[in-house]
């Protein structure tokens, strides 16, 4: 009998969304944030978290956009 192991990347539902998913939502909420979209471009923020929660750039942006709306 054979002991399969599985890496965690193919265990995890972390970071499990498409790479090109996530970085579409966080250009959509930066451009958002140009056109002074703030409540929206945090939604979108919060999409690319919720579809990879391992990008520390989804986190940092929506970070900043919370204490900037004076939400932190």
């Amino acid at each position: 009998m054979t002991k399969q192991c599985l890496s965690i990347e193919e265990t995890s539902v972390f970071g499990a969304g498409d790479p090109n998913e996530v970085q579409r939502y966080l250009e959509l909420g930066v451009q958002m944030l140009a056109r002074g979209q703030l409540h929206d471009a945090l939604a979108q923020f919060h999409a690319a978290i919720d579809g990879d929660p391992n990008n520390y750039l989804s986190y940092y942006r929506r970070f900043v956009l919370f204490l900037f709306l004076d939400l932190w």
